[in-house]
């Protein structure tokens, strides 16, 4: 396993009252430890000295549209390899690709094609960790930026479908529980894991409790 060692960084600790001067191992590409002073980690592992620059953990944006809203299924790979370059430069180390409510044939398609591109995708920068789905299945009176012609119930059998196409990748759904079928959706999403968010929605109280 490469094993490497981050020497005289500041760590920006969310778990710390205020920055520390730090070493920090990784194993595998990821944080196995936190050294104490003077620790060391063993002959195999490769030393960097940072030289006091700031090291802080990554951002995940489980939001990002970015430009696959605009483009054509076909240049999904161009958009998140285009889109991890520029997350990254600003902190963002992985993200989930995350759609529109389109129309019923085109959602199927896009995400047959974002779980394909996925499957292919080597961390070169941010890393695209799964699909978000926001809608079809909202409130079209809370709309928003979403095209409020696609907004619709949910429907048993697309959403068996598009669940499908995504081949394990649909990692999070956005929905409305006040939809007609939410509540069928809402199971199954459970059954899986997926997790729920809910967005674009004029549910009361009440609704959400229940959901």
């Amino acid at each position: 396993m490469n094993r490497v060692v981050l020497r005289n960084a500041v760590l920006l600790d969310p778990e710390t009252p205020s920055p520390e001067t730090g070493d920090l191992l990784l194993e595998g590409g990821r944080i196995a430890a936190r050294l104490g002073t003077g620790e060391r980690a063993g002959s195999d592992a490769r030393n960097l000295d940072l030289a006091g620059s700031r090291l802080a953990p990554g951002f995940i944006d489980l939001h990002f549209h970015g430009a696959l809203a605009f483009r054509d299924a076909s240049d999904f790979e161009v958009v998140l390899d285009d889109a991890a370059r520029s997350l990254m430069r600003h902190g963002t180390t992985a993200f989930l690709a995350t759609t529109v409510a389109w129309p019923a044939p085109e959602l199927a398609a896009r995400v047959t094609r974002l779980a394909a591109v996925l499957d292919g995708h080597s961390a070169r920068a941010a890393s695209p960790i799964g699909i978000h789905l926001e809608g079809p299945w909202i409130r079209s009176g809370a709309a928003g930026a979403q095209p409020r012609a696609a907004i619709r119930p949910f429907d048993p059998a697309e959403g068996e479908e598009i669940l499908a196409r995504g081949e394990g990748w649909v990692r999070m759904v956005t929905l409305a529980p006040e939809v007609e079928g939410v509540a069928v959706l809402e199971a199954a999403l459970g059954r899986r894991g997926i997790a729920i968010a809910l967005g674009h929605s004029l549910a009361d109280a009440d609704q959400v409790l229940a959901a």
